[in-house]
């Protein structure tokens, strides 16, 4: 989170994070350390994209704020980006 907090001034790629995140973190952490791990994703940080005031969220991915962001296309967000950034970009539908 000090990455995010150090360039998302001129990134803009994140609006907002959750302020118990870390405290969420450690208990899930404690969780997998006792029970393992429920998921093979499990403990991957993920961004999620809020349309609104954002740049772009694969910005996010390859300046390695996160393993990788879900969101939707609008107007080039996701695939420019992803052209650019050796990202992979998923696109379910067509328009």
């Amino acid at each position: 989170m000090e990455c995010i907090k150090e360039v998302n001034h001129e990134l803009r790629a994140v609006i907002e994070i959750n302020p118990d995140a870390l405290k969420i973190a450690r208990k899930l952490h404690d969780q997998r350390k006792q029970q393992g791990s429920p998921s093979p994703l499990d403990g991957i940080p993920i961004l999620v994209k809020d349309n609104i005031l954002v740049s772009d969220s694969a910005i996010a991915t390859s300046t390695g704020l996160c393993a990788g962001t879900l969101g939707t296309e609008t107007d080039g967000s996701i695939i420019s980006p992803s052209n650019l950034a050796a990202t992979v970009e998923i696109k379910p539908t067509v328009g």
